[in-house]
């Protein structure tokens, strides 16, 4: 292990924006062997070189365990994520604390939101191909799962600006089949959004589709209504 400190790191690609995967800089899928062992990796990629206190990650994935039970399967995993990557990517650090060697992982989270920050609309909104960790779910670590669900929202709101933004900048410049797109990404994250589906309903009757229009403000509609009466 200590010697793979000092080789060349490579560089593995986390993507937890819609179904999770990593893979190595040659392509090559990395597989977890538990679900856990992703949320960890996760956790720790969102602060790269900064330690997290074991306690937390603890608390995060192993709260319905004794302790000796949940630092028993910390450790495992850490070993286990460490033999997956071939080199020693979580370390001890400080007291008590884990981190993550920084530069060896690239996060498409992380990634989105430095897009975001910077104005860079289309570049964050190709980095996103679903909710987070859309379709894991983390068993028997629940405090995980609400943290998971908080972030998942904000992320989502995140989106729906960046959305709403490339629609605007579509309209003025009468990018009509790309403002179309864009609104019915827009209805991907929010079936009920009306300023995406007038966008939706403005672009098609532009493109001279004015049947679809129709038809898709119908389903639109009936959808709102079934909403109300249940």
């Amino acid at each position: 292990m200590s010697e793979s400190r000092g080789a060349v790191q490579p560089v593995f690609r986390f993507s937890c924006l819609g179904p999770v995967g990593l893979t190595s800089a040659t392509g090559a899928v990395v597989p977890f062997r538990t679900r856990k062992q992703a949320a960890l990796l996760f956790l720790l990629a969102r602060q790269p070189g900064t330690p997290l206190l074991r306690n937390r990650l603890l608390d995060l994935l192993w709260s319905g365990s004794d302790e000796a039970s949940a630092r028993h399967s910390l450790s495992h995993s850490v070993f286990l994520m460490n033999k997956a990557l071939a080199c020693e990517a979580i370390a001890p650090s400080g007291k008590d604390q884990l981190a993550l060697t920084d530069g060896l992982v690239w996060l498409d989270v992380t990634a989105f939101e430095q897009h975001v920050r910077s104005g860079q609309s289309r570049e964050a909104r190709a980095l996103w191909r679903g909710h987070l960790f859309e379709g894991l779910h983390v068993p028997r670590a629940q405090r995980f799962e609400l943290w998971a669900e908080t972030e998942r929202q904000r992320l989502a709101v995140a989106m729906r600006e960046v959305l709403a933004g490339l629609a605007d900048v579509e309209r003025a410049s009468g990018a009509w089949r790309e403002m179309r797109e864009t609104a019915e990404a827009l209805l991907a994250l929010n079936a009920f959004d009306e300023g995406a589906m007038l966008a939706c309903l403005e672009a098609s009757s532009l493109l001279g589709d004015r049947t679809l229009a129709l038809r898709r403000f119908r389903s639109f509609k009936k959808g709102k209504m079934r909403i109300f009466t249940l």
